[in-house]
């Protein structure tokens, strides 16, 4: 999960290929000054074990066949941080960038606020972790480099050490599409329906997608054309559908539709209960002619929309760093929560008036009372989405030398076999690292019933992956398969060792069929691999909470904490993840036993698996505030709050200390709350000290409030308490 700060645009970074450039967008990361977060801005190609674009296009015809097959591996290339000209140009951009110098300055103002112990610092200090989108131990931690004897805020900027890291993306789409000029892309009308693809990237590979089209003839000339196939002479075997003349300006389009989990800090919606503009009203007194000559006056009602009313009612803010993607997902998050919140707020103070419904009484009504307003402040992630793309480069301006080893024209009348180029998707060695895996070794690799062949000539019958090196990509070897064989299916068996000590897990006669390139996103690595999200908890009403994890006989316990991003469990088996996974949560809470959630199955996949903890207390947390009246010096209340849901009701029990010399005499009470369930409070005791004395309340009806309003303000007085 990121928080998406103020981010860094770069322009014209030096990329894999000569002579290519790619624009970056760079999200600095919230704890460490060090780290950046990189998205290309568009897609490309990216490059092979030999460092060249991982392309071929082989057009054959003969034989009473006529078609062609491409494969490419495209992606949002990575900057090239090994080059110090990258990593310089990448550096000199973070720190001449003006929202970076921004939050270097905010950062040491936290610093200096938290230092201090005063309450308008501390008030300052929770400010600025909030703008900052810091977690209170992320802050800790600034605080502890913060450097006291330098007043100078660079000590916060990022040093010559940068890590530059993928954008962690949580789900995303593939679309590859061919148009027969530029125009037609400009005007999203693709050519060729056979030139269209919609992929998932892989899932081991990050943010990089293997395609492969089946092409028919024209397909095969429009691909040809459109990426830079050389030219067909009369030297050359040319199938019947070669004319250069035609197809010269098709264009081949990537379009990435990617999201990933980010914080927005200082979203913050404000809806407001106002008489004057709750339903966007227009009331106005018109006269009126009766009948026998008599005149009348009569109210009269316009525009009753229910979305103009909470549109009217909310003002949300946005930090400037925000997107439009990023804006259209937090506007409809907040107003979706102000609705409730409005339609909350008129069922407390006007049971009978509804929104849909209003009539001039019910406006009336309204007119009559205070105005209210509630305010939330984005504390969950939600999901971003991204859209890079771009039209794929012409692969002969794009490398130096013969392309022919890309292009390849077979006549299938004179060769009695066909050669294939298989590209081999190398797994992500960081996420197999992370999920206990310390070597994977594919092996009895065959295409077709044959061998494979490396870039020498030699054959290759196994690959292995080890996680303590970086991998390119892909690999791409040489086959072949005969012109008359429907037999193309990639096979293989693998082994996955761990670095725990667990036996090797070993996986035979696995295959894929239909494609000349083989990817291991979807197969079985024997590892239980699980996150957890416990963003969604009541942490405001729990002090602590564990989970308990079963697979089997197999059983973990995991402390679960409020400020961690969805942490990643993983356990080696060395077998077949076909066993069921449950879990039990328990809360600890800070007022009231403990909350003890049933057994509850997770769905996986091939061991793979997430679990986004529900709040077994409500959707959402109450604030009650608690305040003295001006002539009340101190007052203890002893309060029960009842929690009313679907299974038994909880009380939650909570001494409440009130002193005039200590934060004005006001104190805030955080309970859980069921937007769909009523709850009830009841003060069950009261003293009382003034500068006559000190007493016991005796008369405490108003402290039985059912059912519980949001927000609710009870104010102690000498002889009694009061709520609004």
């Amino acid at each position: 999960m990121l928080t998406i700060s103020p981010a860094v645009t770069v322009k014209q970074v030096p990329g894999d290929f000569e002579n290519t450039f790619n624009d970056y967008i760079l999200y600095p990361d919230s704890e460490d000054k060090n780290v950046f977060y990189a998205m290309a801005e568009k897609p490309t190609f990216l490059p092979d074990g030999q460092g060249a674009p991982s392309f071929n296009l082989t057009w054959f015809f003969g034989a009473d066949m006529t078609g062609g097959i491409c494969s490419m591996t495209v992606g949002l290339p990575m900057p090239n941080v090994d080059d110090p000209k990258v990593t310089a140009i990448l550096l000199n951009a973070i720190k001449g960038d003006q929202s970076t110098s921004n939050i270097a300055r905010k950062t040491l103002e936290l610093c200096v606020a938290m230092d201090a112990s005063d309450a308008a610092s501390v008030a300052k200090a929770a400010a600025l972790k909030v703008e900052l989108g810091l977690t209170a131990a992320a802050a800790d931690q600034k605080k502890a480099v913060w450097n006291k004897k330098s007043d100078d805020w660079a000590q916060f900027l990022p040093d010559i050490n940068i890590q530059i890291k993928p954008v962690p993306y949580t789900s995303g789409t593939v679309l590859v599409q061919a148009f027969n000029t530029p125009q037609a892309y400009a005007a999203s009308d693709p050519a060729y329906t056979s030139g269209l693809l919609k992929t998932t990237p892989s899932l081991f590979n990050s943010n990089a997608a293997v395609v492969t089209f089946n092409l028919k003839e024209a397909g095969a000339a429009l691909f040809w054309q459109a990426l830079g196939g050389w030219e067909l002479d009369d030297s050359s075997p040319k199938p019947a559908g070669y004319d250069k003349s035609k197809g010269g300006s098709s264009v081949i389009s990537v379009t990435y539709q990617v999201a990933f989990d980010g914080m927005l800090p200082e979203a913050k919606a404000t809806v407001t209960l106002k008489h004057d503009v709750i339903a966007k009203l227009d009331i106005e007194t018109q006269v009126r002619n009766g009948s026998w000559g008599r005149t009348y006056s009569e109210d009269v009602v316009r525009g009753k929309e229910y979305n103009d009313a909470v549109n009217s009612c909310t003002d949300i803010v946005l930090p400037a760093v925000a997107s439009k993607d990023d804006k259209d997902s937090v506007q409809k998050l907040l107003t979706e929560w102000a609705g409730k919140q409005l339609e909350d707020m008129l069922k407390a103070k006007l049971p009978d008036v509804s929104l849909n419904d209003l009539d001039v009484n019910g406006a009336r009504q309204i007119n009559q009372q205070m105005e209210q307003n509630r305010v939330m402040t984005l504390t969950q992630a939600i999901s971003l989405p991204k859209n890079p793309q771009a039209l794929l480069p012409k692969l002969n301006g794009l490398v130096k030398g013969d392309t022919k080893q890309l292009f390849q024209v077979i006549d299938l009348n004179a060769v009695p076999y066909v050669k294939v180029d298989l590209a081999v998707a190398a797994p992500d060695v960081a996420g197999l690292k992370n999920r206990m895996v310390d070597r994977f070794v594919v092996t009895e690799l065959t295409y077709a019933g044959q061998k494979l062949r490396d870039e020498t000539g030699t054959d290759v019958s196994s690959i292995e992956f080890r996680t303590s090196e970086p991998q390119p990509v892909s690999k791409k070897y040489k086959g072949t398969f005969g012109k008359t064989s429907k037999d193309t299916h990639v096979r293989y068996s693998y082994l996955v060792a761990y670095s725990d000590g667990t036996p090797a897990y070993k996986a035979s006669a696995a295959s894929q069929s239909g494609n000349n390139y083989l990817d291991f996103s979807g197969i079985d690595i024997g590892v239980l691999s699980v996150k957890l999200n416990a963003v969604d908890l009541p942490w405001d009403v729990i002090s602590s909470a564990h989970v308990v994890l079963t697979y089997g006989d197999w059983q973990k316990s995991v402390a679960l904490s409020r400020d961690q991003t969805p942490a990643l469990i993983s356990q080696a088996f060395g077998q077949a993840m076909d066993q069921q996974l449950s879990y039990q949560l328990t809360l600890n809470l800070t007022a009231g036993a403990s909350v003890v959630g049933k057994a509850t199955p997770v769905t996986l996949k091939n061991g793979q698996g997430e679990i986004t903890f529900a709040s077994p207390l409500g959707d959402m947390v109450n604030p009650i505030a608690f305040q003295l009246a001006p002539d009340v010096l101190k007052a203890q209340l002893r309060v029960e709050y009842i929690f009313r849901s679907s299974d038994a009701d909880r009380t939650f029990s909570q001494a409440i200390q009130l002193d005039s010399a200590k934060d004005g005499g006001q104190v805030v009470w955080k309970v859980p709350a069921d937007s769909g369930k009523a709850c009830a409070l009841r003060i069950v005791k009261a003293r009382v000290t003034t500068k006559t004395g000190t007493t016991d309340l005796t008369d405490l009806a108003a402290g039985k409030i059912d059912p519980v309003e949001q927000q609710l303000s009870i104010t102690v007085y000498s002889d009694r308490v009061d709520s609004f």
